[in-house]
């Protein structure tokens, strides 16, 4: 949104600074600042009245105390821990000292011993000792861990003890009475209390006791100096500060800093490689990991302040000059300040009486000018748009409410021109600016008019850019001169040029063959140094770009459907200095490389403060983009955005278009809402975010225990997986960034794989409510950003099971399979079962009838065979009868043997009709002709099994009804058998009658005989092929020539075996 001022308001102040030329408007600037912010401590119970210790934890969350317990500060809420009962009653304040090792337990020194709390347990124990003189319960005043981890504390007596991890006991050392000075009384106790100074090897730590500087190593208190001549001083509250050599003061010196007018000395220990300062009182701390700013001068003090306990002093200890010297502005509590607490690029803790506190320097690198605390109307603010620079160096500003001028001291005045042109038209000096030879300047304002302005005669002369009456109302948008003597201005209908010898506009809408310009708001412009090429920004239709050598026309479009530019409306064009084109857009920032065949596109997910970026500079160090929701740096080295807002000492989150510029010095200008913020980039200190985002709890059902639980996580605890029963998918977790000073301002946002592809933004909400998850594994992934913007240097995965309904798990649905196959497998073997009984019932049933049938075939044998018996004995004799006889028994005895098997082999079928055909010939009046033949001949006609007595009734047929009635020429019979693909073919010929004058013969005499055999063999046939599932195929032909029938032909096919 353009913020504008009203044209009364205006008026009324350009009136009022008209009377006054070239009033001066002083410009604030500052270098940082103490910002303060108010913790809300949790008195776990206790008292408000307790103040409260602080320390930082091993996973950069911090610890302090209350008067009952421990708290741990997550910034958006805590995690408590009462004390176990002690076993004597606790005072009203029994804390001295807490401190988190590195093995993750929280250690409180208090008045009755040690209390010893663990974050992978959570639970917590008290350590006792007494004093080996007189029996009483030490009381523990400070803690100190050793670089190999040995856990060291000193008490309210002359014994230092030692905690041994191994015995889990406390070794009390005693430092000898002929050095420890006793206190004159308690209430001196401070000033003669052991304190630990900085470590000395492995397992050693300097100490100092009143005058003396001591030693602990192995478990022995070695003296190393005393500073009797201080005495006096340390008496009256004055302390020794032992620091590493040449950390305050320079290396390997001795002498005296001032303060007050005081004199206060500072020596050298070669012996341990330390200084020893003496601070003026115990109200003072050296702060030499505090996150305020790096003072090469020297190191930052504190004091809480003498005169008024509620406020805390900052001082730069001048290791030159050898001075405490004031470097901030006092901060005031409202009630008596307790303690200070200081780490590395973390808040400063103050405890005062009843409340605690978090401080934190702000850098504050911008130079501001024409803000709304610097102009005469402190109710109007001033929204800067065009800027340029005269030769002399001076710099102009063109805004909604008039022209200023910045000279070379960075005084800013504000030019003194007339409200109207020479043609009574009001000026509008709100975009593009450009001085000529420092006397002319050329102003576009939003109008359909370019001004020029002689900035000696102060007379403004307006050049039209279309006329009065020509549809829209024409306003521009911004001002580009070229190297001839020419501007290319941007309208939103179109693109003109303007002539400046000549005074001549022309539009040049037609300059892209195939767009018409007219129906385009042209947001920007920017033509090459040798007039080559020229790219257009739209406000609705990508970018346009023209090579004006050759013709050719790209036109990158949001709209394209192979590769869709990622914005619609560009607001800059910038050639960077690696020959890239950086497009300001709404949709963040495009790099468009210098070939124009590729980009790379970054919004605010990639660190970009603001996704409408409508200014862009480049210097040195990176690229900047003046956005509507901040200002954000592409730091080349580092390769990462860092973004600046109001709290770091902008104006104004919201800048303008148009409104950016860099000068001859390479300082940068970005205008806005709110004036103009400027700088260069060697003002600001640049440093990646090292915040980490972590899990704090995670409430869900425990299926093992039946119930919701609230589980804590810490370094010692990890949630790193979890598995949810399938009807109790309930999941609450919450996290906290490791930025505590603005911990609320810091957001989030999660994805859960499996589920949603997409990151969702939870906004500043530190927690996350999963409900009614599907059955499946999911991965939950958690990030933020801190206070700056900046992500988090860690991403949080956990892997999620929700377990499936019983019934749908794959082992159940496994169980079922196998349980229906069982039940299918039991059903078909029932059935099978079943199937093969009926079958088998079937098949002896059949057996039976096939024996049956050939017992059938048997009589029906024999009778023939009694009848042809009786006719050779009545027609041959004797001789013939017997002879008729003996193969008959011959016979007889084959078909016994037949009848007790289902099948013979072919041989021995062939052997049965040999001796049958032999029996026939005797019995037939006439002579019979036989002819039996295999193809091939050597067919193994032993090995082939065919059911018995098959062919027999065919031939016994073809004799009796066939050849039997013929009354004239030979009888003949003849058998062939031939194996043809697969199966053995048997063809009986007969030249017999044939079956139609068999029929009627047979009808003739239906009254005395009945034939079976062609019926027997049917019925055999059928059954062989339902119990074997073999084709038996029986076929009978009629033989004739003509019309005369001269025999019969049986043929019958079966397979081999």
């Amino acid at each position: 949104m353009i913020y504008r001022i009203s044209l009364s308001i205006i008026f009324v102040w350009l009136s009022l600074t008209s009377l006054v030329p070239s009033a001066i408007f002083g410009q604030v600037q500052s270098n940082g600042k103490l910002e303060v912010a108010e913790i809300q401590i949790n008195r776990n119970g206790g008292s408000a009245a307790v103040s409260t210790i602080f320390c930082m934890g091993i996973d950069g969350f911090p610890w302090y105390t209350t008067a009952n317990g421990i708290v741990k500060y997550y910034g958006v809420e805590e995690m408590t821990h009462s004390f176990s009962p002690p076993p004597e009653e606790l005072g009203p304040n029994p804390s001295r000292d807490i401190y988190q090792s590195r093995d993750g337990s929280v250690w409180v020194a208090t008045s009755l011993g040690l209390y010893q709390f663990s974050e992978e347990t959570l639970s917590g124990r008290w350590l006792q000792l007494s004093n080996p003189n007189t029996k009483e319960a030490l009381g523990f005043t400070s803690i100190y861990e050793t670089s190999d981890g040995t856990m060291l504390f000193t008490t309210n007596s002359q014994y230092v003890v030692r905690y041994n991890s191994k015995s889990d006991s406390l070794l009390p050392i005693k430092l000898d009475d002929d050095l420890y000075v006793t206190p004159v009384s308690t209430d001196d106790f401070d000033s003669y209390r052991i304190k630990f100074q900085n470590r000395v090897g492995l397992n050693g730590v300097i100490l100092t006791q009143f005058d003396k500087v001591l030693k602990f190593e192995n478990d022995a208190i070695t003296f190393i100096k005393s500073y009797e001549s201080l005495r006096d001083q340390l008496a009256d509250g004055a302390y020794l500060k032992v620091i590493p050599d040449g950390a305050v003061m320079p290396l390997r010196t001795s002498g005296f800093y001032s303060h007050n007018d005081k004199k206060y000395p500072f020596d050298v220990l070669s012996s341990i490689e330390s200084q020893v300062l003496v601070l003026p009182s115990q109200r003072f701390q050296v702060l030499t990991e505090s996150g305020l700013p790096d003072m090469q001068q020297g190191v930052v003090v504190s004091e809480i302040d003498a005169s008024n306990s509620a406020k805390v002093n900052f001082y730069v200890l001048d290791r030159e000059k050898k001075k405490l010297n004031s470097i901030l502005k006092p901060v005031t509590f409202q009630r008596s300040v307790q303690r200070i607490f200081s780490t590395s690029d973390a808040p400063i803790y103050i405890s005062t009486l009843g409340g605690a506190f978090k401080l934190k320097y702000k850098q504050l690198p911008f130079k501001t000018l024409l803000t709304s605390d610097q102009l005469p109307i402190q109710a109007s603010r001033v929204s800067v748009r065009g800027m340029a620079q005269k030769e002399n160096g001076n710099i102009l500003f063109a805004t909604y409410g008039g022209l200023y001028e910045m000279d070379s001291n960075e005084q800013v005045s504000m030019v003194d021109l007339p409200l109207r042109d020479q043609s009574n038209k009001l000026l509008n000096l709100n975009r593009s600016l450009y001085v000529e030879n420092d006397s002319i300047l050329w102003n576009l304002g939003e109008t359909r008019r370019l001004l020029r302005i002689n900035l000696n005669t102060r007379v403004s002369t307006p050049y039209i850019l279309e006329g009065e009456n020509e549809g829209r109302l024409l306003t521009s948008q911004k001002l580009v001169a070229t190297g001839s003597d020419q501007f290319f201005i941007g309208t939103n209908k179109g693109l003109f040029v303007f002539d400046r010898i000549s005074k001549e506009v022309k539009e040049m809408n037609d300059i892209l063959p195939g767009f018409d310009l007219a129906a385009y708001t042209i947001k920007d412009i920017y033509l090459d140094e040798k007039n080559r090429y020229l790219l257009l920004a739209t406000s609705s239709d990508g970018l346009l770009y023209k090579n004006l050598e050759s013709g050719l026309v790209v036109h990158f479009s949001p709209d394209d459907k192979i590769k869709p530019f990622p914005a619609r409306t560009i607001y800059v064009i910038h050639k960077g200095h690696d020959g890239s084109y950086y497009l300001g857009t709404d949709a963040g920032l495009v790099i468009l490389n210098s070939d124009l065949t590729s980009w790379e596109h970054y919004d605010k997910a990639d660190g970009i403060a603001n996704n409408t970026v409508v200014g862009i500079l480049e210097d040195d160090i990176g690229v900047w983009l003046s956005t509507f929701g901040g200002l954000t740096c592409y730091h080349k080295i580092d390769d990462w955005f860092y973004n600046f807002y109001e709290k770091d000492g902008l104006p104004e989150n919201e800048f303008n278009q148009t409104s950016y510029f860099k000068s001859k010095s390479d300082a940068l200008f970005f205008g806005g809402l709110n004036g103009v913020a400027y700088f260069t980039s060697a003002d600001l200190t640049f440093k990646k975010s090292d915040a980490q985002i972590k899990i704090v709890s995670a409430q869900f059902y425990d299926d093992e225990k039946e119930e919701v639980v609230t589980e804590t996580y810490n370094v010692k605890r990890r949630l790193d997986n979890l598995v949810l029963p399938y009807s109790k998918t309930f999941l609450n977790i919450s996290f906290a960034i490791t930025d505590l000073f603005n911990a609320e301002e810091a957001t989030y946002e999660y994805k859960l794989e499996g589920l949603n592809p997409n990151w969702i933004d939870l906004g500043a909400s530190n927690s996350l409510q999963l409900n009614a998850l599907s059955p499946g594994e999911y991965i939950l992934r958690l990030r933020g950003d801190d206070s700056s913007g900046s992500p988090t240097v860690n991403e949080i995965t956990i892997p999620i099971k929700v377990e499936q309904v019983f019934y749908k798990t794959t082992w159940f649905l496994l169980l079922n399979i196998a349980g229906i196959a069982l039940m299918l497998i039991g059903f078909y073997e029932f059935r099978k079962y079943r199937w093969k009984e009926k079958y088998r019932q079937q098949r002896q049933v059949d057996q039976l009838e096939a024996k049956a049938l050939r017992a059938q075939m048997n009589p029906h044998f024999m009778f023939n065979a009694l009848n042809g018996l009786q006719s050779t004995m009545i027609l041959k004799g004797e001789k013939e009868a017997n002879k008729y006889l003996g193969s008959f028994s011959k016979l007889l005895r084959s078909s016994l043997d037949m009848s007790r098997t289902d099948t013979i082999s072919l041989s021995e079928e062939i052997e049965y009709l040999e001796a049958y055909l032999s029996l026939e010939k005797i019995r037939q009046a006439r002579s019979l002709e036989t002819v039996i033949t295999i193809d091939p001949e050597d067919l193994d006609i032993a090995s082939i099994q065919i059911p018995c007595m098959l062919f027999q009734p065919i031939v016994e047929n073809a004799i009796i009804h066939g050849l039997a009635p013929k009354r004239d020429g030979e009888a003949k019979i003849e058998i062939k058998f031939k194996e043809e693909n697969g199966h053995l073919i048997g063809s009986i010929t007969d030249n017999g009658i044939g079956r139609k004058a068999a029929i009627a013969l047979k009808a003739k005499n239906r009254k005395t005989h009945k034939s079976w055999a062609t019926k027997i063999l049917k019925e055999r046939i059928e059954i062989i092929n339902r119990y074997t599932n073999k084709n038996v195929n029986l076929q009978i032909i009629d033989l004739y020539e003509g019309d005369i029938s001269i025999g019969t032909r049986v043929i019958l096919k079966l397979p081999l075996n």
